[in-house]
């Protein structure tokens, strides 16, 4: 449809891509990154032959796909592979995006013991689990998994000194990046599918409508290592309180917080550094729930769903999407395939909605729908100003809960008055 060469690969995943003893060389961590980063340099080498451009190669993917490919962004070395990057629902500076080498560590001897790998040194250690069968690989990988919250992933990105240089959201604030134009945004209920697989009081089959006391206890499930002093910040933040009797308030709110702590925030603090920087930013909000999804009502517009019209799957008539849902796929592939040839998603037309560059100051983005495409501001702004400020200092606190009650309450007494402002 628009004349663009699209190209799939695969990497390893689990233990067989992310198991990591950092400074080891025979588990250096990052495999899975750097199966990828071999495939970029394939196409870089070789697209050529099937008519494609390596000066002008996009790389886009969504969720932990998106992550990946903020990792390239974020490391020097797969620089010169690519062009720009779209990333779906997914950053690398999201809370499940890397880990530090220590708790990578961590995590590899945990399964080593599972499997009775415990020898002397690692170089033991590493002989045993080569050893191993790949399904017991991965059986144990997941009875070995730390729980962290409502997205746990025990084998991810490390912080390895050589694919990633430190923790994304300080490579991110000293501008340690690929200087280029990127394209990014989230789906509006991004948080609604997580809850289904985890959250107390949540299913796909009814409207899902908790109670206080199963929002309570979805927050603890969501972030078990947080005091109470952070978990009722939350809440507080979360409260309509203009409406609190609505009896979907605590199922809507538990939709949100996951979405904004998982996904929102930390792309519109990605794409902030990258403006900050100079860089043309593009960040979109999808909220179009398909005529076609099987999930249920109150789910809105999971995340996920944003992928079929990105490739353009309403545009088979046999699949019966509404004609208003052609339409924006088709818009859709435009502005991806723009993006991807020039760097901006308008390319050179004119009809339609032009899609403003996002700016620190103004921070403008295009809400996608079967209506006309809006351009809106500030999305989430408040909010992610809680999840990317205040809250760092409550996980800081959780560690000594008397000074954290002092400062809980001069942070929020801070935060209140900010809010009054």
């Amino acid at each position: 449809v628009e004349r663009v060469i699209v190209v799939s690969m695969n990497y390893r995943l689990g233990p067989f891509g992310f198991l990591a003893l950092p400074g080891n060389e025979d588990a250096p961590g990052n495999v899975g990154l750097f199966d990828q980063r071999l495939a970029l340099q394939w196409i870089h080498d070789n697209i050529g032959a099937f008519g494609g451009n390596s000066k002008s190669v996009t790389l886009f993917g969504e969720s932990a796909g998106a992550g990946s490919v903020s990792f390239h962004l974020l490391s020097p070395q797969s620089y010169p592979l690519f062009t720009r990057a779209i990333m779906q629902s997914g950053s690398g500076n999201a809370p499940w995006g890397a880990i530090l080498s220590s708790e990578a560590r961590k995590r590899t001897l945990v399964l080593a013991e599972l499997l009775h790998c415990t020898g002397k040194n690692e170089t033991e250690i590493i002989f045993c689990l080569q050893n191993k069968e790949p399904q017991e690989l991965l059986e144990k990988g997941e009875a070995a998994l730390i729980y962290t919250g409502l997205i746990s992933l025990q084998f991810c990105p490390v912080v390895d000194g050589d694919f990633l240089a430190d923790m994304p959201e300080i490579l991110l604030k000293n501008g340690h990046f690929k200087q280029t134009q990127i394209l990014l945004g989230v789906n509006k209920d991004e948080g609604t599918i997580i809850l289904v697989y985890g959250a107390p009081g949540f299913s796909k089959d009814n409207d899902s409508v908790i109670n206080e006391t199963e929002f309570q206890a979805g927050l603890k499930v969501a972030f078990p290592k947080l005091n109470e002093m952070g978990l009722e910040s939350i809440a507080f933040h979360y409260t309509d309180w203009e409406d609190e009797k609505n009896i979907f308030n605590y199922r809507d709110a538990m939709d949100d917080i996951v979405g904004d702590y998982y996904f929102a925030c930390p792309a519109v603090e990605f794409i902030k550094q990258f403006a900050l920087a100079g860089n043309n930013a593009f960040f979109y909000f999808f909220e179009h729930r398909s005529s076609k999804l099987a999930w249920t009502e109150w789910m809105g517009v999971p995340h996920g769903y944003e992928i079929e019209f990105v490739f353009g799957l309403p545009l088979e008539r046999r699949v019966n999407y509404t004609k208003a849902e052609e339409a924006l796929s088709r818009s859709i592939l435009k502005y991806w395939a723009n993006f991807a040839k020039t760097g901006t998603p308008n390319g050179n037309q004119i009809n339609g909605t032009r899609w403003p560059v996002f700016t620190t100051t103004e921070q403008n983005y295009l809400a996608l729908s079967t209506n006309a495409a809006k351009i809106q501001t500030k999305l989430r702004a408040h909010t992610c100003r809680f999840w990317n400020i205040l809250f760092p200092k409550f996980l800081e606190m959780a560690e000594n809960i008397d000074e954290a009650e002092r400062e809980w309450k001069a942070g929020f007494l801070r935060w209140n008055n900010y809010m009054m402002d």
